[in-house]
């Protein structure tokens, strides 16, 4: 090859590499690549790394290298795989979650309604009136109004709600219903249920003792459709909104038994109970004789 030529080749390729077609003395290199003159040492060494990144990033598409079925599919199987694993684990720690605010809820329930007795001659807040609807009715038109006895205590009333089921506050506007009905059941004077004979619950606070219920997470069974309705639950249960004009009503519904309930007490204690710990406190009204599951005052 001419020097002439070669300059042009060395400006093109910008690096210019010694010969290695010839010996020291002159004589030609015995090599398979010297018979194919002096550009072969031009020619860059490809990397195997590289020919293997060159091959996704390819601009080409003729060229390029996409992954195959195989290896989709065993991406997509090690993802499902994980998520089985990582789903249950998931929805345990938002169920426990929801416990420990719904318990810290109904604390403050009750110690607005203790607030109240205070300055109300140890009378309790009144629970509703009527042995015909359940204790988790907080107001009926022209007769009940438990928001009015606690209004002067509470500043908001999301405290009278279960956050496990994300329903408004019980004074929200959006209840228009003439009886309305929230998440929890509030016993204060009731007869219904009748917790083992031992009813009526008392109406003021030095008539109770520390281990009568005052306040309690929703746990009962339907005798009219079989179902259990609860604020804490997961898999066969579903959030069933009961009113649209009473979006304060929800509790959830499932067939098997539900994980139990946060009960809280005269004293103003409360704890969560499991399902089996929890017995049958009698009907919840005359109206629904369906039961309600909490303990019973010894």
């Amino acid at each position: 090859m001419s020097r002439m030529s070669q300059k042009k080749l060395s400006a093109k390729s910008a690096v210019v590499f010694p010969s290695c077609s010839t010996k020291a003395d002159g004589s030609k290199l015995d090599s398979p690549l010297a018979s194919q003159g002096d550009l072969w040492h031009l020619q860059p060494i490809e990397k195997p790394v590289d020919a293997y990144i060159r091959g996704y990033m390819n601009p080409h598409p003729s060229h390029r290298r996409f992954f195959t079925l195989i290896e989709l599919l065993v991406v997509v199987a090690i993802i499902a795989i994980l998520m089985s694993m990582i789903m249950p684990a998931f929805r345990h720690a938002v169920e426990m979650a929801g416990r420990a605010a719904c318990l810290s809820n109904l604390h403050q329930s009750v110690t607005a309604a203790t607030t109240y007795a205070e300055d109300s001659n140890d009378f309790l807040a009144p629970g509703c009136p009527s042995e015909g609807t359940e204790a988790s009715c907080y107001y009926m038109q022209g007769w009940y109004d438990l928001i009015a006895y606690l209004k002067p205590v509470v500043n908001d009333f999301r405290i009278w709600s279960c956050p496990a089921l994300r329903a408004v506050p019980i004074d929200s506007p959006a209840n228009t219903r003439a009886w309305k009905f929230g998440t929890y059941f509030y016993f204060a004077g009731r007869t219904l249920p009748d917790f083992g004979g031992k009813a009526p619950v008392p109406d003021r606070m030095n008539r109770a003792n520390s281990d009568w219920v005052l306040m309690q997470d929703r746990s009962d069974r339907s005798n009219w459709w079989g179902y259990y309705r609860a604020n804490h639950g997961y898999g066969t249960f579903e959030v069933a909104p009961v009113a649209e004009n009473n979006p304060a009503h929800v509790y959830k519904v499932g067939y098997e038994p539900p994980f139990g309930a946060n009960l809280t007490f005269f004293d103003g204690h409360g704890r969560w109970f499991e399902q089996e710990d929890l017995v049958n406190a009698g009907p919840q009204s005359w109206g629904d004789p369906s039961p309600i599951f909490s303990v019973l005052p010894r």
